[in-house]
């Protein structure tokens, strides 16, 4: 069994890790022709759509985590 206090550790850390990467990916890209004629931007959109769900993911175990935690005091 997971100690309470990991498991509140551990909910905070995805929490936080998730809310940097949401905001860390959160800027404007290039579109239209731009975005078509780089190669390097459409992997870099592609990397940040995988950044940003994997932070969202992140976001939402940590929330339940906390709210758990708060709730079973």
């Amino acid at each position: 069994m997971v100690q309470p206090k990991t498991r509140k550790t551990v909910a905070w850390v995805l929490l936080i890790l998730g809310v940097i990467g949401w905001v860390s990916t959160s800027g404007h890209l290039p579109s239209g022709t731009a975005m078509a004629a780089q190669q390097s931007l459409r992997a870099q959109s592609d990397f940040e759509a995988v950044v940003r769900l994997t932070s969202l993911g992140f976001v939402l175990v940590g929330c339940v985590g906390v709210v758990s935690d708060v709730v079973s005091q």
